[in-house]
């Protein structure tokens, strides 16, 4: 369809030859889009595509500043020439032989917009140029010679730039689909996560009620068993195991009910995994303006995050080291463990969605929705999440 329109005879009239309404018109301003969405989408390796895209954006703004500034130039002269048309097209040019080239290797570094433009890109230009010789192979060659001849490569470059503009829209496309049922999934997920949380503190706070009421029970039998009994020596011996059952205190006491359930919980199960628990402090007031929901995911994520992470940091006195105080109107949570930095960002860029980075996102939302303060700090061996929640 494009063929038979620039062959019409009106297209010539207004616009002149394709080429020439291309490389004088939008063809500049396609082209620049075009190289500075492919640079930007090329993530970290963007340096490598910077200066051809950077010196072609130039070239750019300096014809349409002459062309002006100076509408009588004259393109016929050979170094103006060179300057306005030649060297922008050159540079183009290498730069989209350069982004196919390096779009083959970007598609292996985890890039998932070159994952597919690196294969679609190079098979759209290689069909689009079997088109064109299916087509008209004796105009095509001659086209080619005369280029070749003249030194010019807007030709070239013009068959170059639609192709990979279709598929970088396609892909575009693509990606954004990827992005949407990603976004959605992992709403999903958080969802999921949360009803989870939230269901084994309920475990937790049964649990620990069941407990409690037991072990009222038993004292209340010791009692009684010790005021029945004349035997001194059993006597001795229930008294003893009064006073041991009245000693036993729970790992954390910070005078919050439900701060206690959950933590003395997930610190049990630390102990249990041989992980070092130290309490720096443990004190919070009685009442948080923090639902039980979210009060309950916040700490539930923080600390399943530490016990996994020192659970697998690869050392022989795996820590977690623990600090819940009240300062200056904040309740101010920090939360120290060993950890394998390394090996847990491995591991999360082989999941679709990783774990650690979803347990991060819903205490990263908590703490917005409380217009709370977050910050993270970790080294070769250890991580650390410092949290300050206000309390008015």
């Amino acid at each position: 369809m494009t063929i038979s329109i620039q062959n019409t005879s009106f297209f010539f009239r207004y616009f002149g030859s394709f080429d020439n309404f291309l490389s004088a018109d939008i063809g500049p301003v396609i082209t620049l889009v075009l190289l500075i969405f492919l640079t930007i989408r090329a993530g970290k390796y963007k340096k490598i595509l910077l200066g051809t895209v950077s010196l072609y954006a130039i070239s750019i703004i300096i014809y349409i500043a002459l062309i002006l500034r100076y509408p009588e130039l004259d393109v016929s002269n050979k170094i103006v020439g060179f300057f306005i048309y030649r060297l922008p097209d050159r540079l183009a040019l290498i730069s989209f032989l350069g982004i196919l080239i390096l779009s083959m290797l970007f598609w292996r570094k985890e890039n998932r917009f070159y994952r597919t433009f690196g294969w679609m890109a190079p098979a759209a230009v290689l069909l689009f140029w079997i088109v064109l010789f299916m087509t008209n192979a004796q105009e095509t060659v001659l086209q080619l010679a005369l280029s070749l001849e003249s030194g010019s490569v807007t030709y070239i470059l013009y068959r170059l730039i639609w192709p990979i503009a279709a598929v970088t829209l396609i892909t575009a496309l693509l990606d954004a689909l990827r992005s949407e049922v990603d976004r959605r999934m992992e709403r999903h997920l958080l969802e999921k996560q949360r009803e989870l949380t939230l269901a084994g503190y309920e475990n937790l706070r049964r649990q620990h009620e069941e407990v409690m009421v037991i072990r009222h029970d038993m004292m209340k039998h010791f009692h009684t068993l010790n005021n029945l009994s004349t035997e001194k020596q059993v006597k001795s011996y229930l008294e003893e195991i009064i006073g041991q059952n009245q000693k036993v205190r729970s790992i954390v006491q910070t005078g919050n009910e439900m701060l206690d359930i959950i933590l003395n919980s997930k610190l049990c199960s630390a102990m249990d995994a041989k992980i070092q628990v130290e309490i720096v402090k443990a004190a919070a007031p009685s009442k948080l303006p923090v639902s039980d929901a979210d009060l309950c995911s916040l700490i539930m994520n923080i600390l399943d995050n530490a016990i996994n992470a020192a659970s697998s940091a690869d050392t022989n006195a795996p820590y977690i080291q623990l600090d819940i105080h009240e300062k200056n109107q904040h309740l101010a949570i920090s939360c120290k463990n060993s950890a394998n930095v390394k090996k847990m960002k491995k591991e999360d860029k082989k999941e679709t969605v990783p774990k650690h980075g979803l347990g991060m996102k819903i205490i990263g939302g908590i703490i917005k929705r409380y217009h709370g303060l977050f910050d993270i700090k970790y080294g070769q061996d250890y991580y650390k999440i410092q949290i300050a929640i206000p309390l008015s």
